[in-house]
């Protein structure tokens, strides 16, 4: 019986990441400090494993020390950038070069250093404490992470700072973050791995600025990022391997003219199907359940939701949309002329292509009425009356 399938990193390369991880891993081996690498993608194409797969190669390596941050766990201003070099200095001073004696030299200049340092576990508490967006503070406090930052790696060493999940945050706080990069870390001997998808950059950019300063999110992004890496689109056949090795063979040959057709090749999107179905099929009291009818309903909850509460209190309007969809142009005007609520849903086309590559798996009314209700138990929407 399939798994039920978390959204964690994956362990093994079952999508042919290892290239990008390669180059990648590459350039942040050889690349001149400062330096800011970008990992585009949208929600659930691999950002995460393959910067967690980037780590993991560069943490082998010796002489590259590395740092991992979620800034969506923070959500003001200062709070980010309290916890961004909070947590670098946590990981830092674990390291043994890094004495109390250095420390506490390190920070003799430094403005309202609240009391002695007893030793190093209290130093990220103590700075968290203090901390503030004042331009004499920032500009002391830059000086001390890069001579912490200088000790910790060696003459010639280097610091990567993955900062992960920017999708997750607001997109004002995503672009806080951007902004506490370029600033304090900017004469620095860091490299940056960040992982994000544009669009929320493009949100971002719009809520705190506007029209003020005349930039749109990718000009935005050429001023802080160096090196723009979108993660290459995943092949069929590197999907299939995903399908054959997340699920026993029942279930794939159930799902997998859903998954082809509808997941859009995004292997979270596919893991969270895989685990729904699992739930749902152990579940149900349906009669001689239709697997393949039960994963077409999931995928559409899962990737058309407003379609799917549409059919959920309208059962007859999914049959009546696979009829539609094979009428000649004159035929659909007079038909939508007396439904215009189901024109809308025509109109999308991904949702109209996965209904046509899915148009044999079809049920009667009575017996989609069922086939919600089983899904409702993942859903907040309201199933029809019989």
């Amino acid at each position: 019986m399939t798994p039920i399938l978390n959204d964690t990193p994956a362990e093994k390369d079952l999508l042919g990441y290892e290239k990008s991880i390669d180059i990648l891993t590459d350039v942040i081996e050889k690349v001149e400090a400062p330096f800011t690498i970008g990992v585009f993608s949208k929600w659930g194409f691999g950002k995460t494993t393959i910067m967690t797969m980037i780590k993991r190669k560069i943490d082998n390596s010796g002489n590259i020390k590395s740092v991992w941050f979620n800034p969506w766990k923070y959500n003001e201003k200062e709070l980010i950038w309290k916890a961004l070099i909070a947590e670098l200095y946590a990981v830092i001073v674990k390291d043994n070069r890094i004495t109390i004696e250095f420390l506490k030299a390190t920070l003799e200049n430094t403005v309202n250093f609240i009391g002695d340092i007893v030793n190093k576990k209290e130093f990220g508490t103590k700075f968290f404490d203090i901390f503030r967006l004042e331009p004499q503070f920032l500009n002391q406090m830059e000086n001390t992470t890069n001579k912490l930052i200088n000790e910790y790696i060696g003459k010639q060493g280097r610091l990567v700072i993955f900062v992960d999940d920017l999708d997750r945050c607001l997109p004002e706080n995503a672009i806080k973050v951007l902004e506490a990069i370029k600033l304090f870390f900017d004469n620095s001997k860091c490299i940056f791995v960040i992982g994000l998808d544009k669009s929320v950059v493009e949100k971002g950019i719009h809520i705190i600025y506007d029209e003020k300063i005349g930039m749109n999110g990718i000009d935005y992004l050429e001023k802080i990022i160096q090196l723009p890496f979108n993660i290459p689109g995943i092949k069929d056949e590197n999907i299939d391997r995903l399908i054959k090795q997340s699920c026993d063979d029942s279930t794939r040959k159930a799902c997998f003219d859903v998954l082809k057709y509808g997941s859009d090749n995004n292997p979270r999107r596919i893991k969270r199907f895989l685990s729904l179905f699992n739930i749902l099929k152990r579940t149900s009291d349906i009669e001689e359940l239709d697997e393949k009818l039960l994963a077409k309903i999931i995928m559409l909850q899962l990737r058309f939701p407003a379609f799917y509460e549409f059919i959920a209190k309208n059962p007859a309007k999914l049959n009546r949309l696979n009829n539609v969809i094979r009428m000649d142009s004159l035929e659909k005007q007079k038909f939508f002329d007396n439904d215009p609520d189901l024109e809308i849903f025509y109109n999308d086309r991904e949702l109209n292509q996965f209904l046509l590559n899915t148009l044999k798996i079809a049920c009667r009314e009575d017996k989609l009425i069922d086939y919600l209700r089983l899904t409702h138990i993942i859903s907040i929407n309201n199933i029809a009356e019989e």
